[in-house]
């Protein structure tokens, strides 16, 4: 039984990096017509992971989603491979001894969210120096912005959807808050 959960896990984490990587290499080919220019929607699977499987399935989707985006795309980026890291691991040791709860996942979010950005900003002040990182500032936090929103409404979307609430990979996170689904 503890095996077939296992394997449950291994696949759902496997169908999350899959959409996380699909929608990530979109967006980043896709600009939006605006000043954000693209806007980080693969986080919302990687958080997504976090939430449903625990901590250490949460980041390794997004150490996953990372490396074999590096391998399509090319380069060297370690700092966003933490940083996509902690998108799924953070969430997942908060909902790990917490409830679900909208308020909650506002907070974890922000605090999510302000860490990956955090290391994201690091990364590009350490690859490309002062100048460029203070030039991108203004333009990346709209860009956050947006992602906090949109990542907001659809995290809670997966977790609280009725439809969704039947796979077998929801019964240990209904057990934990309390919920039954027929």
């Amino acid at each position: 039984m503890n095996k077939n959960k296992d394997v449950e896990k291994i696949v759902f984490a496997a169908i999350l990096t899959s959409m996380a990587l699909v929608i990530k290499i979109m967006f980043f080919y896709i600009p939006l017509p605006t000043v954000i220019k693209n806007v980080d929607i693969f986080i919302i699977f990687i958080v997504f992971s976090g939430i449903l499987l625990g901590p250490m399935f949460g980041g390794f989707v997004g150490i996953a989603v990372d490396l074999i985006y590096l391998l399509v795309v090319g380069g060297d980026w370690g700092f966003f491979t933490l940083a996509h890291f902690s998108a799924g691991f953070i969430p997942g040791v908060f909902f790990l001894f917490l409830k679900y709860d909208w308020k909650k996942l506002i907070i974890v979010l922000l605090i999510t969210l302000s860490v990956y950005f955090t290391i994201t900003l690091y990364a590009l002040y350490f690859y490309y120096g002062w100048v460029i990182n203070v030039e991108t500032v203004s333009i990346r936090l709209p860009r956050y912005f947006v992602t906090f929103i949109i990542s907001l409404f659809a995290i809670h979307f997966l977790v609280t959807d009725a439809r969704l609430q039947t796979f077998a990979i929801y019964k240990h996170f209904n057990k934990k808050n309390g919920k039954t689904i027929a």
